[in-house]
């Protein structure tokens, strides 16, 4: 079994990003798991790194590694973590008592989100938009009214139908798009929703690019009392508390907290 699995974050594009540790560490475990096996073979060749590669989707079993030593798993700066497969391989590392260290690597969505300009001191990671309408709209859904600025990926040959949906569900409001292409310069794009559907025919045409959504500047309207009720009722046959459900409800209703707990021990008594 292996002895220590190292999860590096390695660079979204220039491979001259890598950090001196990511570099010593790929240098010396026995085998590297990637996802991507010529970004990987790349990066390693810039370094002269001969370190076997495996490809994480090839791997059944952590009883491939009985012979031990160290072992490096790749985690590509275009994501904030691990993804699919290489995900599991974590998961699996974890439940099986491998000690799992992290060497972190450039992040390119905070790195776009500290650049685009907009609110960074705190945000919402939506992850990679999807491209079914349906999903879009259920993951926006309880965003829609939320202040924060939200940080997503996009694959980029969806992303004139993807940007167009966004307008539809946020309405008009702040938008940066920026892509990281290997063995190109970083792109950026500042504007609206509006606006940067314009700009659609000079986007790369593949790969994952980064948005850096602004956040509503639209207070929502308080649900009225029977939506509320309803809400309340559901989280109490849930088995939730009345602290919980106060918590949980005040959040998307809109109603201060006090009265979502006065509401919930009414309806708790049957009143």
């Amino acid at each position: 079994m292996m002895q220590t699995l190292y999860v590096v974050g390695v660079p979204a594009a220039d491979p001259d990003d890598l950090t001196l540790r990511a570099r010593r560490i790929l240098g010396e475990v026995t085998r590297i798991i990637v996802d991507d096996v010529d970004a990987a073979r790349a990066l390693l060749a810039h370094y002269g790194i001969e370190t076997p590669v495996l490809v994480a989707r090839n791997i059944r079993s952590l009883r491939q590694f009985e012979q031990g030593g160290d072992v490096a798993l790749l985690s590509n700066g275009l994501r904030m973590a691990p993804a699919g497969d290489l995900a599991r391989l974590v998961e699996k590392a974890t439940e099986a008592g491998v000690a799992v260290v992290p060497v972190p690597g450039p992040a390119w969505q905070v790195t776009t989100l500290i650049l685009s300009g907009l609110p960074a001191d705190s945000f919402l990671y939506l992850g990679e938009l999807p491209v079914s309408t349906k999903a879009l709209a259920e993951l926006l859904s309880p965003v829609r009214h939320e202040s924060l600025t939200l940080l997503a990926e996009a694959a980029l040959q969806d992303i004139g139908r993807t940007l167009a949906e966004l307008l539809d569900l946020l309405g008009d409001r702040p938008l940066v798009i920026a892509t990281a292409q290997p063995a190109e310069a970083a792109k950026m794009w500042r504007g609206t929703l509006q606006e940067v559907t314009t700009l659609i025919g000079t986007l790369p045409v593949v790969g994952t690019c980064s948005l850096v959504i602004g956040g509503s500047r639209e207070e929502p309207e308080p649900w009225a009392e029977g939506q509320v009720r309803a809400q309340v009722e559901a989280l109490l046959r849930r088995g939730l508390g009345v602290k919980e459900v106060s918590q949980q409800v005040s959040g998307e209703s809109g109603w201060a907290r006090r009265d979502v707990y006065d509401l919930a021990v009414r309806v708790r008594k049957g009143s």
